[in-house]
C-alpha cells in the first residue's frame, strides 16, 4: 500500500490522491530545462509532458515530479496556492511574469480568476 506523510510528501495544494506517484524503477527524467515564467508555457508543458512520458512516467509523476524542474520564483508561486486546491493534472495554470524594473505584473491564468487574488501570491515573493 502506498502512503504519503503529510508533513513533507508533495505540495499541499494537491489533493492527496495527486501526491501518490507510482515511481518507476529507475526513474530518470530527460534534463529539461526549468521554467522560468519567460517561456512559453504551453510550450513548455508538452516538452515537458513528453520528457517524463519517455521516462516510464505518467500524469501522476508528471504532477510530483512538476516543482523540480520549476525555477524557485515560479515554484514559490505553486507551494503558496490553498491546501488541496489542485485536484488534477489539467486543473489550473496561472503563468506570473513579474517586470520589477517596469513596475507590473502579467497574470496568465486558465480559469481567468479574478487578479485581486494574486495579492497574496504577490505578498509572498515580496512584491
Amino acid at each position: 500500500m502506498t502512503t504519503i506523510d503529510d508533513e513533507i510528501d508533495g505540495i499541499k495544494a494537491y489533493i492527496p490522491r495527486l501526491r501518490i506517484a507510482r515511481w518507476p524503477k529507475r526513474f530518470k527524467s530527460v534534463p529539461i530545462e526549468k521554467y522560468d515564467g519567460q517561456t512559453n508555457p504551453r510550450e513548455w508543458l508538452q516538452l515537458y509532458s513528453t520528457a517524463i512520458r519517455s521516462a516510464g512516467g505518467d500524469s501522476y509523476v508528471m504532477v510530483n515530479y512538476l516543482p523540480v524542474c520549476l525555477d524557485p520564483a515560479v515554484r514559490i508561486w505553486l507551494t503558496s496556492l490553498s491546501e488541496e486546491s489542485i485536484t488534477s493534472w489539467g486543473d489550473h495554470w496561472i503563468c506570473l511574469m513579474i517586470f520589477p524594473k517596469e513596475g507590473y505584473l502579467l497574470a496568465l491564468d486558465s480559469l481567468d480568476f479574478n487578479k485581486k487574488l494574486y495579492n497574496d501570491i504577490l505578498e509572498v515573493i515580496d512584491w
